[in-house]
């Protein structure tokens, strides 16, 4: 595995702070009488809590990110596109976010991505589960126009996130299935109807987010299945930049990101103490170190975490990925 090395800066190197963020919609105000909000030709993005989400409106047709409080789950077809098939927000919450088929999330500052809760819109995942006039029934060996379409009913309908740094270059990729139908047995066959976490902390540190979606369900103008999902409680941190603090004080960490150990070197050989905080901002290791220590992550969880490193030359904050 490559190491990766990061060094701090000679003198009046800032402390960074990181704070975490959680995007869950309820903040967002409907148009007066309305219970969703698909944008508008004057002013279509909206931000929320650091995070902008694209949406271009036309007369006929809208697409990037809208949000809603629609939950009706047994109504099939376009005019119901911006009701999740959860049949609600994240615990029963009452709003959420709905993409089609296009858009961005964008940052101003460094961002680290957590986790995003994702679910199926009831348009899609009733076109899945029964056909329609333009798409097939999913584990059918036969399209929507009678013919078989070389699946052997094996399909899938996945979400896939993309990272990109503030140079507009992919950090990492993520894959997410709101359909699978790929297994032999059946009893694994499923059409996502809950909540479900999609784990975001591999992008790394992104300016921008984009989605993709992609089916088994072909045509030739593109993919049949609808290209929806609902989506809520958005997590990431991004850092802040706190107080100048002269500090002449180095480290190396690696690797990074971690499988069992992670090994921390203060490259001047002073002592330090060490505080190892997780996403949630709960410290999960506290300890004083010597100048060069080793840290057991095997029995942490997947994820991010962040060390904070405080010795007589200055402290310094870096973010590590455990990913076993």
């Amino acid at each position: 595995m490559s190491k990766f090395y990061f060094f701090a800066a000679a003198l009046c190197l800032p402390i960074v702070n990181y704070a975490q963020v959680i995007v869950d919609f309820e903040s967002f105000e409907f148009p007066q009488g309305q219970n969703y909000w698909n944008g508008n030709q004057e002013n279509g993005s909206f931000t929320l809590n650091g995070a902008t989400f694209t949406n271009s409106n036309f007369t006929f047709y809208w697409n990037g990110f809208s949000v809603s409080a629609l939950g009706d789950t047994t109504t099939p077809g376009y005019e119901n596109e911006l009701s999740a098939f959860a049949g609600s927000g994240v615990n029963n919450s009452e709003k959420f976010g709905v993409y089609y088929p296009s858009g961005s999330i964008t940052f101003d500052v460094p961002t680290q991505p957590v986790s995003i809760a994702v679910t199926n819109t009831t348009y899609a995942a009733l076109s899945m589960r029964d056909g329609d006039a333009y798409a097939k029934k999913f584990g059918s060996i036969f399209g929507a126009d009678g013919e078989e379409d070389g699946t052997n009913g094996k399909d899938w309908f996945k979400l896939t996130a993309i990272g990109l740094d503030a140079d507009d270059e992919v950090t990492n990729e993520v894959a997410f299935y709101l359909a699978d139908f790929r297994s032999d047995d059946s009893l694994q066959h499923f059409i996502l109807d809950q909540w479900g976490n999609m784990d975001l902390s591999s992008l790394g540190t992104v300016h921008k987010i984009l989605f993709e979606l992609h089916s088994t369900d072909n045509g030739q103008f593109g993919m049949n299945t609808p290209a929806y999902f609902a989506f809520d409680n958005l997590t990431f941190f991004q850092s802040g930049v706190g107080l100048p603090q002269n500090s002449s004080a180095s480290y190396a960490i690696y690797p990074n990101p971690a499988q069992d150990v992670v090994t921390l070197r203060e490259t001047n050989y002073q002592t330090f103490s060490l505080i190892v905080s997780n996403a949630q901002g709960a410290v999960v290791v506290e300890r004083d170190a010597s100048q060069e220590h080793k840290i057991d992550v095997r029995s942490l969880p997947n994820g991010v975490y962040f060390l904070q490193m405080t010795g007589t030359l200055g402290t310094k904050t870096e973010r590590i990925v455990v990913a076993h």
